[in-house]
């Protein structure tokens, strides 16, 4: 239950994270840069391999 723990922190958090960001991104590009940046490094920390 660990990873489903973290996974509904994950999902509680990153639209947060967004939600607080993106009055500072105004370029929608960035946006999805550095979302995929960070969805990236969210998943080799849980453990997956690398996109």
């Amino acid at each position: 239950m660990v990873h489903s723990n973290a996974f509904t922190g994950l999902v509680r958090v990153v639209p947060l994270s967004v939600h607080l960001l993106a009055p500072a991104i105004s370029n929608f590009k960035d946006s999805v840069i550095l979302l995929t940046f960070a969805l990236g490094v969210l998943g080799r920390s849980a453990g997956f391999p690398k996109p």
